[in-house]
């Protein structure tokens, strides 16, 4: 477990992963069944269960305990969830997007990532009420991405469409002025530390980006030209910032930096 205030990177330290889990490897309860199809991993994943058809990962170990990253790769052809326990917790909830056609058509699964907190040694996962899942990972890397435009635009920072953006979208018209910002009001870190935060930006000239962490001062650092703009054909430029943060929800507020794509977090 890494020390309060020394916190940068993965947050448990184990550096290890990530580990696959077929599904068709793992407990199959109440009759839940199989189905082949040449994209699934390994050629099988594991159909649709739900509060009496049940899919239980009881082998998922960790060195240390602390947060992972929980990958699933799931199925579905329409917008649907995936219902998931950790040791018996609380039931979490994901959204899955719909393929749009079957598998067997040329569909893949589509990759849902969260965080879940697991116990040194042995640990279970336990899917209901949840499409069709192909297989689980587990990795020690935490990043957690905020997306600009689900941001507080001030001033004249306002969203934006654009196909190379971070799913379509960013948020502009953020420099000129103190007034003109985007604050990401629920960051979350597991304990107070420093932490890398990366900045997804667009810029055509050198800017003075301007970071305030839970309403403190501003401090400024010198971010490099990305480019051209994304409406030209430009993508995004990233720049990597050892920043503090508490223990539970914490607010970055960005300044001086013309056009945000989103900002990631790594415990």
């Amino acid at each position: 477990m890494s020390v309060a205030g020394d916190n940068v990177g993965a947050f448990n330290g184990a550096g290890v992963g990530p580990v696959v889990y077929e599904a068709e490897d793992a407990t199959l309860l109440g009759g839940v069944k199989t189905s082949s199809c040449s994209n699934f991993s390994a050629g099988t994943a594991v159909k649709a269960t739900n509060t009496t058809k049940i899919l239980n990962f009881s082998n998922i170990y960790a060195d240390v305990a602390g947060f992972y990253t929980l990958t699933i790769s799931a199925y579905s052809k329409t917008d649907s969830n995936v219902s998931y326990q950790v040791n018996g917790g609380a039931v979490e909830t994901a959204a899955v997007t719909g393929a749009g056609i079957w598998c067997y058509e040329g569909a893949v699964p589509s990759d849902i990532s969260v965080v879940v907190y697991l116990n040194a040694g042995n640990n279970s996962i336990t899917f209901t009420d949840s499409v069709v899942i192909d297989k689980i990972m587990i990795a020690d890397d935490v990043e957690i991405e905020y997306e600009a435009e689900a941001a507080v635009p001030n001033g004249t920072a306002e969203p934006t469409s654009c196909p190379n953006a971070s799913q379509g979208e960013m948020v502009k018209n953020i420099g000129n002025s103190s007034a003109n910002s985007l604050l990401f009001n629920n960051v979350e870190a597991p304990e107070n530390g420093t932490y890398v935060v990366t900045v997804q930006y667009y810029a055509t000239a050198q800017r003075d980006l301007g970071i305030a962490i839970n309403g403190g001062a501003v401090t400024t650092y010198s971010v490099p030209a990305s480019g051209d703009w994304c409406f030209a054909g430009g993508t995004p430029a990233s720049i990597e910032l050892n920043l503090p943060f508490d223990g539970g929800l914490n607010s970055l507020e960005v300044t001086n930096l013309t056009v945000v794509d989103k900002i990631t977090v790594k415990w």
